[in-house]
C-alpha cells in the first residue's frame, strides 16, 4: 500500500484545498499508518488513491465509492435503482459493478448492507450515514420497467429477453440493460428509457431460466415464415394449420382483444402418439426456442400461480398440458376466465378495500387426451383433433429437420411477422367481419360463439395471406381454408350436442386403450364393410360393453354411470348401427400372432368412422 507521502505527492494538485487537513492529521489510518479516509465532508482518501466526491458525502462508512445511476419504476409504482458500486473510469481502480436494488433495500443501513454484502462489498455506516449520502445524490434519469416479455404497448416494441424490436428494427440494450426509444404522447415525440430485467451487467449475463431461454432473439435472415411453415406442414400435415393461425393471432393478441374483448383458447386433443404436443412445441419455438409445457396433472397448480405465469408475457403463447375433466373447480374457473383476459384478484395495499386484478395478456394453449365436458369452458375453445398416429417416413424426416432448425432459434419468424403490425391493426375489423359473415351464412343454427372464436383467430393470418405477406403451402382461403374452418366449427358444435355421459365414456375408453388396459381384437374389434366392389376398411367398431365397463368404472370412480345407462345412450346415439354376435380374440392372443377366437358374442356395432371424426377416438 502507498505511504502517506506517496499519496500526498501523487495528488498534490487535485487536493490542494485538503492538504491542510492532511498536515493537521485530520484523517483515519489503519494499524500500519496507511490513510483509510479523511474526516471531511468532501474528500475520501484510501491507500489506493483519492476520490473527490464533489457534493457526495461519504462520512468514511464505505471502502468504495457508489452512486445511483438510474431509477426504474414499474406499473405498481414500485421503485428500483441501479447502483454503481466501484470507481469511475478516471480513477482506474477496481472495475465497478452494478446492482438493482428495491426501495426496501434503501430503507435501512442493515438492508443496504445485506444487499451489498451479497456482492462482496461492505457498508459500515448507520441509518443516518446512509440517508445523508442518499440525500446528497443528484437526480438521475427515470426508466420504465419492461416487466413482461413480448409486446410493450407503452414502448410500442416487442421485448425478447436480450433485445427489443420496434418497427422491424432490433434495439440493443446498453450496459445497464436499458433501451431508449421515441414514443408519441399527446401528439409529441418523447424519448423514453426502458429497463430490461434479463440483460447483462445488472444480472451478470442474460438469466438462464426457462422464460429467458425460450424468449431469446437469434438473428438469422435465412429463416422465413414460408420456409418454416412448409417444413412444419411436411411434418404434421393439415393438423398444424389452425394452431399456426392461432400462433400468428397470439403475436397480435392485443389488437384482437381490443376489438373483440376476448381471446379464444386453443384446445388440441389427440390420442397418444398423434403429435399434438410436438405441434405446439414447434410453434412455441418461433419466440426463440421451444418452450416447456406446464402440466396440469395432479392439480398441483393454483389459479394464482397460473395467472402469474400467464402474466410473464404479452402477445405470446403459454402451453398447459394434460388437461383433464377432474381438474379442481377454481383452476377450471381460472382457465375459463382467461378467455376474457382476467387473471386472479388480490387485495390492494391501499386503505380503500379495493381489489387489484392481475390481467392475462398471453394466449392459452391446452393439450389433452380428453374432450372437455364443461360446456361453458368448451364453447370458449377452438378444438383441433390430432388423431393420426401413423407417420410416414417423409413426415418423420421433416420433423427431424424441423428440430434441427429449432436449435439455432426461430425468433426471426416472430420478428418477420411483427413488421406487419400496422397492417393487422388497419384491416383486422374488416377481415373479422368478412369471416364471421362467411361462417354465419354457411352454418345456420350453430352457436355464434364458435363463429366468433374462429373468425377472430383466423383474421390476422388471413390478412397476411390476402396481402401476400406470407404463404401457407398455396392454401386459398375461400376454396380450402374456409371450408376447413367451417367443417371444424361444425364438428365442434356437433360434439356439444352429445350427452355428457357418451362423451365422458369415450374419453375414458380412449385413455384406457392408449394405456393398454383395453385390447384391440379382444375387447373391441374394427370391422370392414363392402360397398359394391370396394372395401371400406375399419368402417365399424364392435364393442364388448361388459368387458369395457369394468376398467371404465374403475377409472371413472364415483362419476361412473351404470352399464345399463351407458348401453341405452350408445344404442340411441347417431353412431349406433345394430347389435350383432361377433367373434373376438381369446385373451392373450394378438392380431399379429397366433389367433384363437371366442364363440360369437353379443356386441354393439357402431359407425367407427363417424365416431372417430366426431368424438376423436382412434383405435389404430
Amino acid at each position: 500500500m502507498k505511504s502517506i507521502e506517496e499519496v500526498k505527492a501523487a495528488f498534490a494538485n487535485s487536493i490542494a484545498k485538503t492538504k491542510e487537513n492532511i498536515d493537521k492529521k485530520e484523517y483515519t489510518t489503519d494499524d500500519d499508518g496507511n490513510i483509510l479516509y479523511l474526516n471531511t465532508n468532501s474528500v475520501k482518501i484510501t491507500a489506493e488513491g483519492v476520490y473527490i466526491n464533489g457534493k457526495y458525502d461519504w462520512y468514511g462508512v464505505a471502502e468504495f465509492p457508489f452512486k445511483i445511476r438510474h431509477l426504474i419504476r414499474n406499473s405498481d409504482d414500485e421503485v428500483f435503482r441501479i447502483l454503481q458500486v466501484g470507481n469511475d473510469k478516471e480513477l482506474k481502480l477496481d472495475e465497478p459493478i452494478f446492482i438493482k436494488l428495491s426501495n426496501k433495500e434503501f430503507s435501512s443501513a442493515a438492508k443496504f448492507r445485506t444487499a451489498l454484502y451479497k456482492q462482496q462489498r461492505v457498508f459500515l455506516g448507520k441509518d443516518d450515514d446512509l440517508f445523508k449520502i442518499l440525500n446528497a445524490m443528484p437526480a438521475v434519469p427515470e426508466s420504465i420497467f419492461a416487466e413482461k416479455l413480448g409486446w410493450n404497448n407503452e414502448a410500442k416494441a416487442y421485448f425478447f429477453s436480450n433485445v427489443a424490436v420496434k418497427d422491424g428494427k432490433v434495439l440493443e440494450p446498453d450496459e445497464f440493460g436499458l433501451v431508449k426509444t421515441t414514443v408519441t404522447e399527446d401528439g409529441k415525440n418523447i424519448e423514453k428509457s426502458f429497463f430490461m430485467p434479463y440483460v447483462d451487467s445488472i444480472t451478470g449475463g442474460v438469466k438462464k431460466d426457462d422464460t429467458a431461454e425460450s424468449f431469446t432473439y437469434f438473428e438469422n435472415k435465412d429463416i422465413t415464415f414460408n420456409k418454416w411453415f412448409q417444413m412444419l406442414y411436411d411434418a404434421h400435415k393439415h393438423y398444424c394449420i389452425f394452431p399456426t393461425c392461432f400462433a400468428i393471432a397470439s403475436i397480435f393478441r392485443d389488437i384482437l382483444f381490443e376489438e373483440l374483448k376476448f381471446m379464444p383458447i386453443l384446445y388440441v386433443k389427440g390420442v397418444r402418439g398423434s403429435g399434438k404436443s410436438s405441434i405446439i412445441r414447434n410453434l412455441t419455438a418461433i419466440f426463440g426456442k421451444p418452450q416447456r409445457e406446464v402440466s396440469l396433472k395432479g392439480n398441483q397448480n393454483t389459479p394464482k400461480s397460473m395467472a402469474r405465469m400467464m402474466n410473464q408475457k404479452s402477445n405470446a403463447l403459454v402451453w398447459l398440458d394434460e388437461y383433464h375433466n377432474d381438474i379442481i373447480g377454481n383452476v377450471q374457473g381460472m382457465l375459463q376466465s382467461m378467455y376474457d383476459g382476467a387473471g386472479y384478484q388480490k387485495a390492494s395495499f391501499s386503505n380503500d378495500n379495493k381489489v387489484d386484478t392481475v390481467d392475462v395478456q398471453s394466449s392459452l394453449v391446452l393439450t389433452s387426451n380428453y374432450l372437455p365436458e364443461n360446456e361453458i369452458f368448451y364453447t370458449r375453445t377452438i378444438l383441433v383433433q390430432a388423431n393420426e398416429t401413423q407417420k410416414t417416413t417423409e413426415q418423420r424426416d421433416a420433423y427431424k429437420r424441423l428440430i434441427e432448425l429449432e436449435r439455432g432459434g426461430l425468433s426471426q419468424i416472430c420478428v418477420e411477422l411483427l413488421q406487419y403490425r400496422t397492417l393487422i391493426e388497419k384491416r383486422f375489423k374488416e377481415m373479422y367481419n368478412v369471416l364471421f359473415s362467411y361462417f354465419f351464412n354457411l352454418l345456420p343454427g350453430v352457436d355464434t360463439r364458435f363463429l366468433d372464436n374462429m373468425a377472430g383467430m383466423l383474421a390476422p393470418a388471413m390478412i397476411l395471406l390476402d396481402e401476400k405477406k406470407i404463404r401457407m403451402v398455396n392454401l386459398d382461403f375461400f376454396e380450402e381454408l374456409g371450408k376447413m374452418a367451417a367443417d371444424n366449427i361444425k364438428q365442434q358444435f356437433d360434439i356439444l350436442q352429445e350427452t355428457s355421459v357418451t362423451l365422458e365414456f369415450w374419453n375414458i375408453i380412449q385413455v384406457l386403450f392408449d394405456r393398454g388396459f383395453i385390447k384391440k381384437g379382444q375387447d373391441l374389434k374394427l370391422l370392414n364393410e363392402t360397398a359394391g366392389d370396394k372395401v371400406l376398411y375399419d368402417q365399424y367398431v364392435a364393442i364388448r360393453l361388459g368387458r369395457l365397463y369394468v376398467p371404465y368404472a374403475k377409472e371413472a370412480g364415483n362419476r361412473a354411470k351404470s352399464q345399463q345407462e351407458i348401453s341405452e345412450e350408445l344404442v340411441h346415439s347417431e353412431f349406433f348401427v345394430c347389435k350383432k354376435d361377433v367373434r373376438f380374440l381369446q385373451d392373450g392372443d394378438t392380431l399379429d400372432g397366433k389367433q384363437n377366437f371366442t364363440n360369437p358374442t353379443s356386441s354393439i356395432i357402431l359407425d367407427y368412422q363417424k365416431l372417430s371424426k366426431k368424438v376423436g377416438i382412434n383405435f389404430n
